[in-house]
């Protein structure tokens, strides 16, 4: 299995993809231009590799980190569930809604990873279930946590 954020050149990434025999693939934000501002990567390579993996045949699961303040609106997620959807070739198997979580955060703050006291907040367990249900209106098995 390869845990992947997807981006990745699209020859890279279909030679992991052709030689796995399951992928697990994080899906953060739909929205290009947050993506980028957020991030400090356009998702459009993400997207493409997205839709080649839906194509090769082999099972995967779609992993989304649940952040609030950066994709956990019903309007964010609303566009990723559509997003997955409207993939080409076989569906995923499964969705983890993964909460975000501070861990790591005060040790990248001392390595000077973190410059700041801004960070994002742990989502809680009612808008986890909320948003839980917005997928599962897909008919994929969805799951809080990994």
């Amino acid at each position: 299995a390869v845990d992947t954020s997807g981006f990745a050149p699209e020859s890279v990434f279909r030679q992991v993809a052709g030689n796995s025999d399951m992928l697990l693939f994080d899906l953060k934000h739909a929205d290009n231009e947050t993506h980028l501002k957020q991030t400090g990567v356009s998702n459009t390579q993400i997207i493409n590799n997205l839709k080649l993996m839906s194509l090769n045949g082999k099972p995967y699961w779609i992993r989304i980190p649940v952040i609030p303040g950066f994709n956990s609106s019903n309007d964010d997620m609303l566009a990723i569930r559509d997003l997955i959807t409207s993939l080409p070739g076989r569906g995923a198997e499964k969705i983890c809604l993964l909460p975000y979580h501070k861990t790591g955060f005060h040790k990248n703050k001392m390595l000077g990873s973190i410059t700041n006291d801004s960070f994002f907040e742990v989502p809680e367990k009612q808008r986890l279930n909320e948003i839980k249900e917005i997928f599962s209106e897909t008919g994929i098995h969805v799951k809080i946590g990994g």
